[in-house]
Order: structure tokens, then C-alpha cells, then sequence
């Protein structure tokens, strides 16, 4: 029997350097606990933990948050692609998350989000631009590290209308890595971005003919789950990598699509600007 499952595939719990407070905003990264509960009161069942592999730290904290020290009212199973399982141990609902680690790579031509990869994909640095990763390899690299990769494009990533013009990939050599299964879908919408780009974005994907799909991209609980995509998925979690992948191929999923407010934007925008200060992170 299917059931209606959301997805929010790009949220960043903590910023980079997760467990440290921030001059600036005075904030640290929530815990596994405030993470899960988050989902649970906004029906969020399958969660992206998205790292970005620029950043110095490479938010290797939260991925420790992840491992262990779960709240004692926590029934948690570990599962394939370093995800878990969490259940919440009351008898009179029924809720659960499945919790995954992303990563989030800035490359020398797009940035790449790789899901469900079951061990951490091999950065190689770029010689074209110092600092990024080198683009074409990261995707075998990806796609070689599990059998249910999915591998997104961030719209914002793409040039939008202007794909053609100046930019370092063309619309042709996108359609082809889809083709190719090399890349699976786009973020057609993603709530962090301006309203004008994800229109740009909307119009961008319409000619390319590739599966779009929506996300929060968020840095606060508060903006877990802003912007999802639902998924008419059945059987077990551990299933769900594999449904998931052939969903989105298939463009067989709803997208949910609302911004997120300004105070989320301008702390983003605030802790950014530190952390590029303090040398935290390469962009």
C-alpha cells in the first residue's frame, strides 16, 4: 500500500562549522533531537542533513550528531547510506524520520548535491579554479558511490536564462549528462533563492524537459521543511533511496514550493559573510 511521504532533500542544520556560535548571530546547531522533533510536527519523513564539502570544517559535528547520542524516547535503526531510521517511542502516534547525509559540492562548473551515496564521495580540487572541485569527476565519483545515488543541480548553480551565454556548460551538455543518468533532476525550486530566480529557473526547466524538484536549502529549524517535494512511496525505509531515484527520474512526484522569510535570508546572508571573513569556507 502506498502512503504520501514529504521530503525536504537540502537543509544544512548547522552552518559549516556547526557547534559554533556565530560573533555575529550568536547561534549554534540545533541538536539530533530539535532536528527530528522539527520534522515530526511538520510531516517531514524523509530528511537531507546537506554538508557543504567546501567549508574547512566540512560540518563533520553534525555527522558525529548523526552517529550517535540519541534522546532516550528515540528508537533509531541504522540503516544502508549512513542514514537512521528514528521512531518516536509513544505507542499513541505514529511518527518517523528518515534522517540521510547529504552532500553539498561547489564545483568549477555547477554545484552538485549527491543523496544516499553510501560512503562519502572522494573530493578531487579542480586545476581550472583553485578551491572547487573538479566537476566532471565528482560526477563518476558520485554516481560510482552507491547504487541509489541521486545526484541534484541547484538552479541558482546554472546561470538560469543565461545558460548559453558565457556560462561553462551549455543547456545541450546538460540534457546530455541527464540523459547519460550522470545527473537526475534539478532544483526547480529552492526556498532560499529569489522569487525571480526560481522563475527564471521554473521557465529554464521547462525547455530542458528534466525533472525539477523543491527544496528548503535551509539553515534554521524554522526553515526545515519550508519548501518539499512529496513522493507516493510503499514499503520500507529502507526502500525508500531506490523509490525515491526512480520517482524523480520518471517525474512522478508534487512539488511544494513557498520562500523562506527574511529573517532567514539575512542571518544566512549574516553568518556567510563571517564565515568567508574567518576563512571557514571556499566559494
Amino acid at each position: 500500500m502506498k502512503k504520501t511521504v514529504k521530503a525536504d532533500l537540502h537543509f544544512h542544520p548547522g552552518f559549516y562549522g556547526a557547534g559554533h556560535p556565530w560573533r555575529l548571530t550568536e547561534w549554534k546547531a540545533p541538536t539530533t533531537r530539535d532536528v527530528v522533533q522539527t520534522a515530526w510536527d511538520r510531516g517531514i519523513e524523509v530528511l537531507a542533513i546537506t554538508s557543504c564539502v567546501n567549508a574547512y570544517s566540512n560540518d563533520g559535528r553534525w555527522e558525529e550528531h548523526m552517529k550517535g547520542s540519541y534522546p532516550h524516547n528515540f528508537s533509531v535503526s541504522h540503516l544502508p547510506q549512513g542514514a537512521i531510521f528514528t521512531d518516536l517511542d509513544d505507542y499513541s502516534v505514529n511518527r518517523s524520520v528518515y534522517l540521510f547525509h547529504g552532500q553539498e559540492f561547489k564545483t568549477d562548473k555547477l554545484d552538485v548535491n549527491v543523496m544516499f551515496a553510501e560512503r562519502l564521495v572522494p573530493r578531487k580540487e579542480s586545476q581550472r579554479v583553485p578551491g572547487k572541485v573538479d566537476f566532471n569527476y565528482l560526477l563518476d565519483a558520485a554516481r560510482d558511490s552507491g547504487d541509489n545515488v541521486l545526484i541534484a543541480v541547484p538552479p541558482k548553480a546554472l546561470g538560469l536564462s543565461e545558460i548559453d551565454r558565457g556560462k561553462d556548460i551549455s543547456m545541450e551538455e546538460l540534457i546530455d549528462l541527464y540523459e547519460e543518468g550522470k545527473v537526475d533532476c534539478l532544483e526547480a525550486y529552492n526556498a532560499m533563492a529569489p522569487a525571480t530566480e526560481n522563475d527564471k529557473a521554473s521557465r529554464l526547466l521547462r525547455i530542458l524537459e528534466i525533472p525539477g524538484i523543491a527544496v528548503s536549502d535551509g539553515h534554521r529549524l524554522a526553515d526545515l521543511g519550508r519548501s518539499y517535494t512529496e513522493f507516493q512511496l510503499k514499503g520500507s525505509h529502507e526502500s525508500f533511496p531506490k523509490q525515491i531515484r526512480e520517482k524523480i527520474r520518471n517525474s512522478e512526484f508534487k512539488v511544494c514550493e513557498k520562500p523562506l522569510s527574511s529573517i532567514s535570508k539575512g542571518l544566512y546572508l549574516a553568518r556567510l559573510a563571517e564565515a568567508i571573513g574567518r576563512n571557514k569556507i571556499s566559494i
